[in-house]
This record gives C-alpha cells, sequence and structure tokens, in this order.
C-alpha cells in the first residue's frame, strides 16, 4: 500500500508495528526510491520506528523477499513530519 502524502526533501518519522504472516517475507517501509525499514520474517511483532528524508513522494508499506502468496500486517502506523 501507499499514498502520495511526503515532500520530497523533508524528513518524516514512521512508527508502528509489522510482522511477517507465514514467515517467509519480511515486511518493509519506504518511498518508490528503496525501502527505509526493512523488518525480519519473524511472526512475532516487530517495532517500527525509523526517520529518513523523503526521496519521493509516496510513502510505501510492502512486502520484501520471500516466497510468493505470503503477506505481511502492520498495526498502529503513524507518520509524522519532523522537519
Amino acid at each position: 500500500a501507499s499514498q502520495a502524502i511526503m515532500a520530497v526533501g523533508e524528513s518524516y518519522r514512521v512508527t508502528g508495528w509489522a510482522r511477517s504472516v507465514g514467515g517467509s517475507r519480511a515486511p518493509s517501509v519506504g518511498d518508490y526510491v528503496g525501502w527505509e525499514w526493512t523488518g525480519t520474517t519473524s511472526t512475532d511483532w516487530q517495532e517500527i520506528d525509523v526517520t529518513f528524508a523523503a526521496k519521493d513522494g509516496n510513502l510505501g508499506f510492502g512486502i520484501n523477499g520471500g516466497s510468493v502468496g505470503d503477506a505481511v500486517e502492520f498495526d498502529g502506523l503513524c507518520v509524522e513530519k519532523i522537519s
């Protein structure tokens, strides 16, 4: 999932929780240029706390690696502009 909510060059902090559903794909957060945070393939909830300068206007929450058909989950997400 992604949404065009960021201004290029501005800094943002993303917090929340994520986990792998089936254990073979890692949850990730970033923009269309690249992932800024990638969790593990653990099915336990992992804390997200990442700050980065936007290289693209789109903030995305997605999947990194693993088997086709596996999924990830996100919860309690907060996006804060810090500069």
